[in-house]
């Protein structure tokens, strides 16, 4: 971390990085960086760009999409996107997204007495307070702003120098439900890694229970990073960027578990659940602490604790297809006032503009050409 920048290992990693971005994103980035030396805006950079677009990680949810609003509405901020520690010249803003630890501290310093506004943007959950996060804090102290993904993330970094505002995760669905007729077959579906998949295999017994109890057929769809295959109730089916969207607004209703004493999942970000009210579904979770951020339980979605809990809003889901379109109706509208993309970059620009303020009141004998 806080070895030579010349020598930074993100340098090791550029042939990756080349092979995962596809030849159209090169294109585009390519033209974004030209608009950015040719428009008198201000200069913001995002990044880095360490994923090609076969995920839906920090680029899919915080970079992309943010990069491309801003600059379709915005007259002071014009934005692009950076690979590496090299291509960090020339900006007025820097947003480090998620990947702070690829960038030394003499580099940070550097752009620092350039006049450089420096913002990190927390995605996931980060523990600053971990003794393994030294370094990782080291970064931190030295940015003017943090943008946290979740309200609950604030108190983490309350302790550091820079302002912190909760700006949430937006709104990446294009495709979702519009249609909640009743059908011979409900289809509950879970989207994630297969890591995470095993707190949802709880739900097996509850939803074979369910398939006996009730008309329809019932089927338990996994979309996760594994092969396709059946076993019973559950039908595995292969993740794909290319389906996300559409197999999830084929669905009738989402669930998710988080595990309630696990203090990472609690504080993540609710993306899976934001992405499950977007596609138009009504969901059932646990809930985590940021889920309940998210869901008014009986009006835009369903909380459940118990076999008997689970059981009881999944039934009354299955059974009645104008309860499904009420909460799903109910849940889309909500995330999308709260988290559709052009109330994010606001949210963005509004920070923006507030730190360029508070710097300009600490340092009274700037020179002013900073607009």
């Amino acid at each position: 971390m806080t070895g030579q920048p010349d020598r930074h290992p993100m340098k090791s990693v550029k042939p990756l990085i080349r092979w995962l971005l596809q030849p159209g994103d090169i294109i585009r980035y390519g033209r974004a960086r030209i608009g950015r030396r040719c428009s008198r805006r201000l200069k913001v950079g995002f990044g880095p760009i360490r994923t090609g677009r076969r995920t839906l990680s920090a680029r899919h949810w915080h970079i992309d999409p943010v990069i491309s609003q801003i600059n379709r509405t915005s007259d002071t901020y014009r934005c692009d996107a950076f690979l590496a520690p090299s291509r960090l010249r020339g900006y007025d803003l820097v947003v480090f997204t998620r990947f702070l630890h690829f960038f030394g501290l003499d580099l940070l310093d550097r752009l620092k007495e350039e006049g450089v506004v420096l913002i990190y943007r927390a995605t996931d959950y980060h523990p600053v307070r971990d003794g393994g996060m030294t370094e990782h804090r080291a970064a931190l102290e030295r940015m003017d702003g943090i943008l946290v993904s979740n309200p609950l993330q604030e108190e983490d970094y309350r302790d550091l120098p820079a302002a912190v505002k909760y700006v949430g995760s937006p709104v990446i669905n294009s495709l979702f439900r519009t249609e909640y007729r009743r059908q011979e077959r409900v289809t509950i579906i879970w989207q994630g890694y297969s890591v995470n998949l095993e707190p949802m295999l709880k739900l097996r017994p509850i939803l074979e229970r369910l398939a006996g109890d009730t008309g329809p057929g019932i089927r338990f769809l996994v979309h996760t990073n594994l092969p396709s295959r059946r076993d019973g109730i559950i039908h595995y089916r292969k993740w794909r960027l290319g389906n996300w969207q559409k197999v999830l607004a084929d669905a009738d209703i989402a669930v998710v578990i988080k595990p309630p004493g696990d203090d990472y999942q609690q504080k993540k970000p609710p993306s899976k659940v934001i992405s499950y009210m977007a596609a138009g579904l009504p969901v059932v979770c646990t809930p985590s602490a940021s889920d309940r951020l998210v869901i008014d339980p009986g009006r835009t979605g369903f909380f459940a604790h118990s076999d008997e809990e689970w059981y009881a809003a999944l039934r009354s889901l299955v059974e009645d297809a104008g309860l499904r379109e009420r909460i799903g109706r109910a849940g889309r509208e909500h995330v999308l006032a709260l988290h559709g993309i052009d109330s994010v970059a606001d949210g963005y620009q509004h920070f923006f503009d507030d730190l360029r303020a508070g710097l300009r009141r600490s340092n009274p004998l700037s020179d002013g050409s900073t607009p």
